[in-house]
C-alpha cells in the first residue's frame, strides 16, 4: 500500500489509500465520493461490496459438474460449486461476468474492467435471466448461463447486442450477502 498526500490538479485533504490491483479494503463511500477505481482501489464497488475471490484465471473445463434447463428456456451450467449461504432473492451479489452472443463475440466483461458487478437478486436491476440463473448460487461458484432472448433484451437491440440474441454468461460469484 501507497500512501499520497497530493495527485492531480488539487492535493487530498488528507493521504490517500493507493492499492495495487488484486487487493482491496472495504470502505464506505458518502455521497459525492470519486468512483473507487478512479482512486485506484480495484475491487471495491460503489455498491460497498469488498472483492475476497480472485476470478478464476484457468480456462472452463471440459464438461460442467451438472447442468440444469428450466421450464422458461434458460440453461445453466455449474463449473465449480460454491460454499456458504445459497443467493435467493432480495440476496446482494457481487459478480465478475463475461456476456458473449452466441457467434463468440464478448460483448461485456466486467473483468476487462476489473470491477465486479453489485446488485440485489431478483430486484428487476438485472436482465430475467441473470437473476434466474443466479439463485441458488454459493460464494466461489463459477456458472455458464445461456439466456434465450425472452429472458434477455427480446426483439429490442441493446448496445452491440442484435434484437433477438441468446445471451452466454461466464459468471463467477465473488460474494453473497
Amino acid at each position: 500500500m501507497v500512501l499520497i498526500t497530493g495527485s492531480g490538479c488539487e492535493p487530498p485533504t488528507s493521504p490517500m489509500r493507493v492499492l495495487p490491483p488484486g487487493v482491496a479494503f472495504k470502505r464506505p463511500l458518502p455521497e459525492g465520493t470519486p468512483d473507487p477505481i478512479a482512486l485506484g482501489e480495484t475491487g471495491v464497488t460503489a455498491a460497498g461490496f469488498e472483492q475476497t475471490i480472485p476470478y478464476p484465471d484457468e480456462p472452463l473445463p471440459a464438461s460442467p459438474l451438472r447442468e440444469v434447463s428450466t421450464p422458461s428456456g434458460l440453461k445453466i451450467a455449474v463449473y465449480k460449486e460454491g460454499t456458504g449461504a445459497e443467493a435467493k432473492p432480495g440476496s446482494r451479489l457481487l459478480v465478475h461476468y463475461t456476456g458473449r452472443l452466441e457467434s463468440g463475440a464478448e460483448f461485456d466483461s466486467s473483468r476487462n474492467r476489473n470491477t465486479p458487478l453489485g446488485f440485489e437478486l431478483g430486484a428487476g436491476q438485472m436482465i430475467k435471466g441473470f437473476d434466474e440463473g443466479l439463485m441458488g448460487a454459493k460464494l466461489g461458484e463459477r456458472r455458464v448461463l445461456v439466456i434465450p432472448p425472452e429472458l434477455g433484451y427480446g426483439d429490442r437491440a441493446q448496445g452491440p447486442i442484435p434484437p433477438n440474441s441468446t445471451l452466454i454468461f461466464d459468471v463467477f460469484v465473488v460474494e453473497v450477502k
